[in-house]
């Protein structure tokens, strides 16, 4: 496991906050037990790909809720349904009030560059972890992008992310201290490729001139990216670095962010795919009209992303919900009714509303493309219904053709029995071209 500790000082005089990144448990178990009660501190542990020794250690160390690491480590479908049913029921809202974690769940969009094996995959829209690398078997989709005009795109990975969080209140200060759960960046198996960096757009500003930039260099995995953010806006804006010590929620304002603009990334890929089908079937490049086999084919590729639109759409609703909340209930923040935390409470509040309004603008965005969808499917049904119409039209004159050759050439006895055949080679079926292929000589 890899562990960040991110430690924000309570003590005046403090300018920003500081990270400690270590390897397995070993290390951790010497240092919770500086991470005292009575520290004035608020700390941050994230705990990338976590093992069986560091679960263990947390989980007795803080008593946590088992309940806390076994959504983390689920690894129930999201797009499926294989489990059984009493394996995928949820938590009653009441019950959810009540717990001191909660789960953050959505998809970072990576480039898939083929390795020898990638033609295996062909058929395949699952892509499945190297569980040597993974302790959690998180799956992927695998998008094959349909081509543009002189331009082939690569296949793209949607890899499945969780974020779980506890909090608790220290007992005699104001400080807090949380931990995170992340996944590592997706694993795929060498003999299928790999996989780019996360493609969303960086969430905060363009540097000045007169500023330091430390670059995209931890953009690959969600923790060093989290932790940079975090430590950025920590030492640019102190009235946030002041608030965070007594509000965890705000500490999350970065995570959020990075998240949103992932679910920007998977809706823009979604509505190349969208163009690219619409192109297809009815720019001029297509004089012949499509046909039924393509049809099918897209028809099908638009009801596989329906059916990931709107699971996509709930999930960003959950965190929406999530932002809205504020975290969980039980999670400490700062008091309006607190003379001297009326700053921090207002500052947070402030936060949390920016924080909506980023996930609205990501579900208005994707009601848009699901309505999309829905309108290329009736295209696309329409268009079958008319290929359905021009073929039968087509084959109603080839039958008229053919009755007027047989009405001269052969006996009224025998146009009589060839009408009246109902197996697969009668007029107009499949196979009716058969028949006279194979009577014409005869004849």
């Amino acid at each position: 496991a890899e562990i960040s500790i991110i430690n924000i000082p309570g003590e005046v005089g403090a300018s920003t906050c500081s990270v400690t990144t270590m390897s397995g448990s070993y290390g951790l178990s010497k240092r919770l037990q500086s991470l005292t009660e009575n520290s004035s501190s608020s700390q941050l542990i994230i705990v990338e790909n976590i093992c069986p020794e560091t679960l263990a250690l947390l989980g007795g160390f803080y008593d946590i809720d088992i309940q806390f690491f076994a959504e983390y480590i689920s690894v129930v479908t999201w797009y499926q349904m294989y489990e059984d049913v009493p394996e995928r029921l949820p938590a009653l809202p009441s019950t959810r009030n009540s717990e001191d974690f909660l789960l953050l769940r959505y998809v970072s969009t990576r480039q898939l560059h083929e390795g020898d094996d990638f033609g295996t995959l062909e058929g395949s829209s699952i892509l499945l972890p190297d569980m040597e690398k993974t302790r959690s078997g998180h799956s992927a989709g695998l998008l094959k992008p349909i081509s543009a005009p002189k331009r082939k795109f690569p296949p793209m990975a949607f890899t499945r992310q969780c974020v779980n969080v506890w909090c608790k209140k220290k007992i005699n200060c104001q400080g807090w201290i949380a931990i995170m759960l992340v996944d590592i960046p997706f694993p795929l198996e060498a003999k299928y490729g790999h996989l780019g960096a996360a493609e969303y757009r960086n969430p905060n500003l363009r540097p000045k001139a007169t500023e330091a930039f430390p670059g995209d260099e931890t953009r690959e995995s969600f923790r060093q990216e989290f932790c940079s953010f975090l430590k950025h806006r920590c030492t640019t804006d102190k009235a946030y670095f002041k608030a965070c010590v007594t509000d965890p929620f705000l500490a999350l304002y970065e995570g959020y962010r990075i998240v949103a603009s992932e679910w920007l990334v998977v809706n823009e890929y979604v509505k190349r795919q969208l163009t690219n089908i619409e192109r297809r079937h009815l720019e001029k490049q297509n004089p012949k009209g499509s046909t039924f086999q393509e049809l099918e084919q897209h028809l099908k590729e638009l009801y596989r992303i329906r059916r990931r639109c709107n699971k996509d759409h709930e999930l960003v609703v959950e965190a929406a919900s999530q932002c809205k909340k504020r975290g969980q209930c039980l999670w400490p923040r700062s008091k309006r009714a607190s003379s001297g935390n009326l700053g921090a409470f207002k500052l947070a509040e402030k936060h949390a509303q920016k924080l909506e309004g980023d996930f609205t603008y990501v579900l208005t965005n994707m009601r848009t493309t699901i309505l999309r969808i829905e309108k290329d499917i009736s295209l696309l049904m329409a268009l079958v219904a008319f290929n359905e119409g021009r073929q039968s039209l087509q084959e109603n004159r080839g039958i008229s053709f053919l009755t007027l050759v047989a009405t001269i050439f052969l006996p009224c006895q025998t146009v009589a029995s060839v009408l009246g055949i109902q197996t697969q080679y009668a007029p107009g079926a499949r196979y009716f071209w058969m028949l006279w292929v194979v009577a014409l000589p005869l004849t």
